[in-house]
């Protein structure tokens, strides 16, 4: 019996999504939000920085300056995101997304998400303050 009941839980589990490391310094640089539909890169930017382990976010629009915007201070403050977050945050992405390893960071307003599927990476932005979250795609710039 014992022996079943294991089998079913790996089951279970292998049918989950996998969750990947959480973004790490590897993924510091500069982003662009793309156009949900078309995919074509807008004219909001993100860069995504860390100072003593904590993450920072600058954005800026068009040509602009870059704005600091997240830093160390709450509600702002980015966190690493557990996976029962990360779960929640994954039902805005496509059907198709959802199956590959996800690991995000966060704050009240927005999750920075990070996709591995075979050594590739992929980016999301997930808008949180509508009630459901909401995915942004995001291409990294350098």
């Amino acid at each position: 019996m014992q022996h079943k009941s294991l089998l079913l839980l790996s089951l279970m589990l292998s049918c989950l999504p996998a969750f990947a490391k959480t973004p790490d310094a590897s993924d510091q640089g500069q982003y662009v939000l793309l156009n949900i539909k078309t995919h074509q890169p807008s004219a909001m930017y993100m860069r995504f920085s860390q100072k003593n382990g904590q993450w920072q976010m600058d954005q800026k629009q068009g040509q602009q300056s870059w704005q600091a915007s997240c830093r160390q201070q709450e509600p702002c403050r980015l966190h690493t995101s557990e996976p029962n977050q990360v779960r929640h945050f994954i039902t805005a992405l496509p059907k198709e997304w959802q199956q590959y390893d996800v690991g995000c960071i966060h704050n009240q307003a927005f999750a920075f998400c990070r996709v591995d599927h075979q050594n590739r990476r992929a980016y999301w932005f997930i808008g949180l303050v509508a009630g459901k979250p909401q995915a942004i795609p995001v291409n990294r710039i350098n």
